[in-house]
């Protein structure tokens, strides 16, 4: 278990906001991390770069955070898995706020 695993599970309740780069270690790290109703002050998420086989696993660990208020997204997507991935997006319960940023490697911006 790495650090930021250990400050995520140690201080699930007091957790307000977390902002998440993408790199091969925090990419698996979300997967393999149970998101549940014990993150109970957890509103807001952020996602940047994340990629779009890492948003599709994790989306529905997400419908068990009971504050999850405000959801930012920025992935290079794979045509056939944005369609799953709005409809994950839209059964996300408590969500107020979605920004979501699919990019393709030719850089246009489908928002």
């Amino acid at each position: 278990m790495n650090n930021y695993q250990k400050i995520l599970l140690f201080n699930k309740d007091q957790i307000l906001s977390d902002h998440l780069w993408s790199t091969e270690s925090i990419n698996e790290i979300i997967s393999s991390f149970i998101f549940d109703s014990s993150f109970n002050c957890l509103e807001s998420l952020v996602f940047y770069t994340i990629e779009s086989d890492v948003v599709m696993s994790v989306l529905p660990k997400l419908t068990y955070l009971p504050r999850l208020l405000s959801l930012t997204i920025d992935t290079w997507y794979n045509l056939k898995d944005l369609a799953d991935i709005y409809q994950l997006i839209f059964n996300l319960p408590k969500l107020k706020y979605i920004q979501f940023t699919a990019m393709e490697s030719n850089d246009y911006d489908i928002t």
